[in-house]
């Protein structure tokens, strides 16, 4: 039986990299528990330039560092590496995380930093299923040939070691390497975590091991970058400023 997500118990997480963004965070936060009192909260604050994140709501361990070398050159490019950090954070706190009384159920819930809730989240879900909702993307330029899940509102859900943990653990494995590694940009704009997280979705579902995926309305969940909803559940607001070289500095 399916039932709303702001009803159901859930982790909803984010973490800041840099002074900008955990002030933008804290606003975030305050506004997803306003909505979501029932909820925990994980969250991470980073100033460290390699990356290690004082972790807020989590019993197991208070410090996380990503295990690949992690270095910022002040470029275009630190954007990238950052967000790709996402699908490293959300492994961790599936693994770290359990629902509260549930120690074998993971749901779990991103939102970034800039984004504020605007009423509950209430998208229908089966509480017992394997689950991976975001909003949906298609891209009108480019003759439409882009389309992909976006992260800056991301539920997981699952049991501890199912189809959502599988692709979580590809996603997260993808991302590190790149983070290591980073490729030429393939696309006409600044690539992120999402488009890796796609990949994934469609080679899982091509194979038949994936989880389900709910394609959220996007305007819905990402009012601010897309304004046609009348009745947004997120807006996202204006990133703070680009990340400096240190972010001690942000």
């Amino acid at each position: 039986m399916r039932a709303p997500l702001n009803e159901l118990p859930a982790v909803v997480t984010c973490f800041g990299f840099g002074k900008a963004y955990q002030g933008a965070m804290a606003e975030m936060l305050a506004t997803a528990r306003e909505h979501h009192p029932a909820w925990s909260v994980v969250a991470g604050r980073s100033t460290a330039p390699d990356a290690t994140f004082a972790v807020e709501g989590a019993a197991d361990g208070h410090l996380w560092r990503p295990p690949v070398p992690f270095e910022l050159d002040g470029s275009f490019n630190d954007w990238r590496r950052i967000t790709r950090l996402k699908g490293w954070w959300l492994a961790e706190v599936w693994r770290r995380c359990p629902l509260p009384g549930d120690s074998g159920r993971r749901r779990i819930l991103w939102i970034d930093a800039d984004a504020r809730c605007r009423s509950p989240i209430a998208f229908e879900v089966d509480p017992a299923a394997e689950v991976i909702a975001g909003p949906w993307f298609t891209d009108p330029d480019h003759d439409g040939r882009y389309a992909t899940i976006t992260t800056g509102m991301l539920m997981l859900q699952g049991a501890k070691s199912g189809a959502t943990a599988q692709v979580l653990g590809r996603w997260s494995a993808q991302c590190l390497r790149q983070i290591e590694d980073l490729p030429v940009e393939p696309l006409p704009w600044r690539d992120g975590d999402q488009e890796l997280l796609t990949r994934v979705l469609e080679e899982t579902a091509d194979d038949g091991t994936g989880p389900e995926l709910v394609k959220l309305p996007h305007a819905d969940y990402c009012y601010g970058r897309d304004k046609t909803s009348k009745a947004p559940t997120l807006f996202h607001g204006r990133r703070p400023k680009r990340i400096p070289k240190d972010p001690r500095l942000a």
